[in-house]
């Protein structure tokens, strides 16, 4: 079994000072940095700070586990922490209580993922993006770890969480209950915009036939339904 040992939490959970949230937009960077067209950091402070329903759960829309430095569990009166093993063997303590300030000035992010809100239909919806893990500590089921996690935690426990997976990833959705209801073929363009100062955006060309005009047409009728927001 794995000595090393981490705690799961919401972003919001930890002091600020020392875990901005820049930092981990910069980890959400480097975790995929490994695409054909990788991501910026800007990129992922606008999905974030653009979005006008963040901070809608008072527990936090970012979830996040965290690596527990080595040589200060215990050390200088800290309290020990429950550690429970998850299937791989990970110790994991699935809450943050007030730490002592040693244990965290040794937490590095290790994985994470983001909640979003929305309404269709009346209805409340949760979506999940921003899934990724560190890739030296990838196969050790923090992934799987974090969204069970924030499967009991969300609504309080109650409401459909929704998520869009690429064919590669279907396979570990499914295994953890998802069940695909739709799926969309498209391919991504790169489009210069004008005067908006963000540099090049992606553009998605439906695949079946549909010219760039007419899928516009296609993307905004759906924002409307998703909530207003991509």
């Amino acid at each position: 079994m794995s000595s090393q040992r981490y705690i799961i939490t919401t972003h919001n959970t930890l002091p600020q000072c020392d875990y901005p949230l820049d930092s981990w937009f910069e980890f959400l960077r480097t975790c995929f940095a490994f695409k054909t067209t990788p991501p910026t950091k800007d990129y992922f402070k606008s999905h974030y700070y653009d979005d006008p329903y963040k901070g809608e759960d008072a527990q936090g829309d970012v979830y996040v586990l965290m690596k527990v430095g080595e040589d200060k569990e215990g050390e200088n009166g800290c309290q020990v922490l429950t550690y429970t093993p998850n299937p791989k063997g990970t110790l994991i303590a699935p809450l943050l209580p007030p730490l002592h300030p040693s244990i965290l000035q040794t937490l590095t992010y290790s994985s994470t993922l983001r909640i979003f809100h929305r309404t269709i239909s009346g209805s409340k919806v949760f979506g999940l993006g921003e899934v990724c893990t560190k890739p030296d500590e990838g196969g050790m089921g923090l992934s799987t770890s974090l969204i069970e996690f924030m499967l009991g935690r969300v609504g309080g426990g109650t409401g459909d969480v929704v998520l869009h997976a690429s064919d590669d990833f279907k396979g570990y959705y499914a295994r953890l209950g998802w069940e695909e209801v739709g799926k969309l073929e498209y391919s991504v363009l790169e489009v210069e915009v004008e005067g908006v100062g963000m540099g090049d955006y992606g553009g998605i060309e439906n695949n079946v036939g549909k010219g760039w005009d007419e899928h516009v047409s296609i993307y905004g009728s759906q924002v409307e339904v998703f909530g207003g927001v991509e």
